[in-house]
């Protein structure tokens, strides 16, 4: 009886020293330290009860999936993992900027605006500069400033809410990118006309994203990956008609718009095209020619006008996450030149670009492959002007090279050709970088100014200061450095 009592002993120790041990037991799976807190026989678990092996993310990031392990056994659920798929980034930006006016969206959801030209003021008033602020709109999230130069297609703005709501305001011309068409027969002397002072509800919903083309056409990207156009006009007797939306068919889920590129006003002023990025990172491109150059189909004192889209195959590139791009000099829409972001976090470029724009160090005017854009690595935004490209690195680091007075450096001039990445001296750590819109729009004007937020929510520019959109300091002049912009601070 005693040796049977020493024996159980025995074994009632070694079990207790057992469940202590697996309550305690730290597994390393997939480069994740998981804390694995077992009871009974849940020794089973290995790697994939604890936290999922795939995830939604390419790269190191934070994904929900499945994993199954290796061990003593088998298990699936849910945690933080390295995973294949699609990298969420982020798509869009808070500032916006085009000639004559800025917008930066502040961080309680309300739309700060400044410049000479601000949408929704009379035209024939003489411009003064101003910070405007816009709410009682929702919780905006996003904002796109617009300014043909030209006149034709009018100066507004866009807001997109939070909740997926469409705000627009400013003058409409020969375009239907506020929601409201005008014949150009009933401008006269007014022409372009305003449309709506403040802003006006466009009849769409569940939207993230909106862009204008350079012909005055404007492009919706919905929350599901949808792509819309406003561009379907049913135009009354009268000087205004209705506009309709159409859907982009033949893409896949959408998951960024990138810039518009605009063909030469002499060649094509109606054609624009902007490259989209979908949710495999495959890039397509989608030409649009405006409802306002379509054949009219009328009947009965109405005419039908539509605009008419094409979609591309896809580029012959490596998947990406992001992408900006825009029109070389005076040449038509297909003269371009594009930087991408991989899902690497590199950067690579292709297009025409006789500046040293490609960033591989040569002066070549261009390359249809995609080349490797050297030094740069761990990038998180990018933007491209004419003449000039920039990288941001996820330290808040800004990169520019290519040529023309936009390097943002003091030695910048028209001479300078640097094709390969520098660092912007003299700038605090930046979380967003973007080239007035005006690099693409259809009077062929290059990209004349550049803003970036930093991670304080100031805003630094640099560029030519034509019309106030870099602050009331130097107006008409060329800021060769970034500076601060007084008075519009995102705190």
């Amino acid at each position: 009886m005693a040796q049977l009592i020493s024996v159980l002993s025995r074994i009632i120790v070694r079990v207790s020293v057992v469940w202590i041990m697996k309550g305690l037991l730290v597994m390393k799976c997939k480069g994740f330290v998981v804390l694995a807190l077992f009871l009974g026989s849940a020794f089973l678990t290995a790697c994939g009860g604890s936290g999922g092996g795939g995830g939604e993310n390419t790269g190191t990031g934070t994904g929900t999936g499945t994993g199954t392990g290796t061990g003593t056994g088998t298990g699936t659920g849910t945690g933080t993992g390295t995973g294949t798929g699609t990298e969420v980034v982020k798509i869009t930006h808070r500032l916006s900027t085009a000639s004559g006016f800025s917008f930066a969206v502040k961080s309680g959801g309300t739309l700060k605006s400044w410049g000479l030209n601000i949408p929704g003021e009379d035209v024939n008033l003489q411009p003064v500069f101003r910070v405007v602020d816009f709410d009682g709109v929702g919780d905006v999230s996003y904002a796109y400033a617009y300014n043909d130069v030209r006149g034709y297609y009018g100066r507004f703005g866009l807001m997109v809410t939070k909740a997926g709501e469409v705000f627009g305001w400013g003058h409409t011309g020969l375009n239907m990118g506020l929601g409201l068409f005008t014949h150009p027969a009933c401008a006269g002397s007014q022409f372009p006309l305003l449309a709506y002072k403040s802003p006006n509800k466009i009849g769409i919903n569940g939207v993230a994203e909106a862009k204008v083309l350079p012909n005055g056409t404007t492009i919706f990207r919905k929350n599901d990956g949808t792509v819309w156009i406003l561009a379907g006009v049913i135009s009354s007797a009268g000087c205004q008609g209705q506009v309709d939306f159409i859907r982009v068919s033949d893409l896949g889920s959408v998951i960024s718009l990138g810039d518009p590129i605009s063909s030469n006003q002499q060649i094509s002023p109606e054609f624009s095209m902007i490259p989209v990025v979908e949710a495999s990172g495959a890039v397509r491109m989608l030409e649009v020619t405006s409802a306002y150059a379509a054949a009219r189909i009328s009947s009965g004192g109405v005419d039908v006008l539509t605009a008419k889209y094409y979609v591309s195959e896809k580029l012959n590139i490596p998947p990406i996450k992001k992408i900006s791009c825009a029109r070389q000099g005076s040449g038509d829409a297909k003269k371009y030149h594009c930087l991408a972001i991989t899902h690497e976090s590199n950067v690579i470029s292709w297009g025409v670009t006789p500046f040293g724009n490609l960033g591989d160090g040569s002066l070549a005017s261009g390359s249809e492959a995609p080349v490797v854009v050297k030094i740069l690595s761990n990038i998180v935004d990018v933007a491209v002007a004419p003449s000039n490209s920039f990288a941001l690195s996820d330290a808040g680091v800004i990169y520019s090279w290519g040529g023309e007075a936009l390097l943002g450096r003091a030695d910048s001039t028209v001479s300078i050709i640097n094709p390969t990445p520098t660092q912007i001296p003299g700038i605090p750590p930046i979380t967003e970088i973007v080239v007035s819109t005006a690099a693409n729009d259809a009077s062929g004007a290059s990209g004349n100014h550049v803003l970036a937020l930093t991670k304080d929510g100031s805003i630094y520019g640099w560029g030519l200061n034509s019309s106030g959109a870099l602050g009331p300091s130097g107006i008409g002049s060329v800021q060769k450095t970034p500076t601060k912009i007084i008075g519009v601070d995102l705190h």
